[in-house]
């Protein structure tokens, strides 16, 4: 059966991020067409948390001399965020404090960002601020105008999934979904794959969905169906930058997977004479499944009382109780069982004895 992964809808996302306002630092395989269209489903970002702290000691700036030529620049009255790239749109990467005096290193075109060195990354990592919230100082036509980076997909993920418990050789469904998150505006390449039993199953095309700004999305290639295997759904990134995630899941025959029969307590009683005693159990399943059991009790080792088979409709994986109804014994031994024959054999016991006071 052939089934249309689209996605109809690649909506971006343009959250305008005042920075001068302190925000967190974000971190972070064609399959055949269905009847169920694919999406892309932008996720509303979370409420930026200062990356500076805001219960932070006075400082007093340590500005430049008025003679001094190097480029410098301090926050002009609180904490500023230093983003990714020169853009609001960028993710806040890092921040700086007030008072703190940094040099400049680069600009934008217009000298509205500044580049500096992360303050938060000493391994030498740069970000921008906003030249309308700090003070600077120096000789500024000395600041090189530098490129602007480019953005890149920072987390890819995939949703769990189930394991799937139906009828091997019959249409089981699987719906995959996963988000893409990116620091800063950029369009990104992606596809899925879907593998089975370590081979490639199905792949869709290549998509490709818009950002406007650092923020996530979901997507979901549409509904896909499978037969009983091992599977693996992965969501692999190609542009801007490569990155790619994956979950596992399984699908399986329903089946019995537990049956119990309760407790019976020893029967103080006449021998030869009618001790009654009430067996009563349980069936479990994984999925809808249509059990066959019978009840067997045994005496003193031997076969005594058996019952015909009978059918039990599971809708969902539940369990059922069950009960044989009332027998009754001489003085002796007993065992009864619960012996389940399909859709798979399993089976279950618990002995008793019946004694004369």
């Amino acid at each position: 059966m052939k089934k249309s992964w689209l996605v109809l809808d690649l909506l971006g996302i343009s959250i305008l991020l005042v920075s001068c306002t302190l925000g967190p630092i974000a971190t972070s395989t064609a399959i055949p067409p269905t009847t169920v269209p694919a999406t892309s489903t932008p996720l509303t970002p979370p409420t930026e948390t200062p990356i500076i702290p805001t219960a932070s000691p006075t400082i007093t700036p340590t500005l430049p001399t008025p003679t001094s030529s190097t480029p410098m620049l301090t926050p002009s009255s609180a904490a500023v965020n230093c983003r990714y790239g020169p853009s609001a749109d960028f993710l806040a990467v890092g921040g700086l404090k007030v008072g703190s005096t940094v040099p400049i290193l680069g600009t934008n075109s217009d000298q509205s960002w500044w580049m500096i060195q992360n303050p938060q990354d000493v391994a030498g990592q740069y970000c921008w601020v906003a030249n309308s919230v700090v003070i600077t100082s120096g000789d500024l036509s000395k600041v090189p105008i530098k490129p602007i980076p480019a953005a890149q997909v920072t987390a890819v993920t995939v949703d769990p999934i189930s394991n799937i418990y139906g009828a091997c050789g019959g249409p089981n469904a699987y719906d995959p979904q996963g988000s893409i998150t990116t620091n800063g505006p950029t369009t990104v390449t992606y596809h899925w794959e879907i593998w089975r039993g370590g081979s490639l199953y199905h792949k869709t095309a290549d998509e490709t969905l818009a950002f406007s700004s650092a923020s996530t999305q979901t997507v979901n290639p549409g509904s896909d169906h499978g037969d009983c295997d091992n599977y693996i759904a992965k969501l692999i990134i190609t542009s801007p930058n490569s990155m790619s995630a994956q979950q596992s899941f399984s699908i399986a025959a329903s089946g019995v997977t537990k049956v119990h029969v309760d407790p019976i307590a020893t029967i103080h009683g006449f021998c030869q004479g009618p001790n009654a005693f009430d067996p009563q159990g349980t069936i479990t399943t994984n999925g809808p499944a249509t059990v066959v059991y019978h009840w067997e009790i045994l005496f003193n080792g031997g076969a005594y009382h058996a019952t015909g088979d009978t059918t039990l409709n599971f809708g969902s994986a539940s369990t059922q109780t069950l009960n044989p109804g009332s027998d009754k014994g001489d003085c002796g031994n007993y065992t009864v069982k619960l012996i389940v024959t399909s859709p798979n054999s399993i089976s279950d016991q618990q002995s008793f004895t019946i004694v004369q006071p």
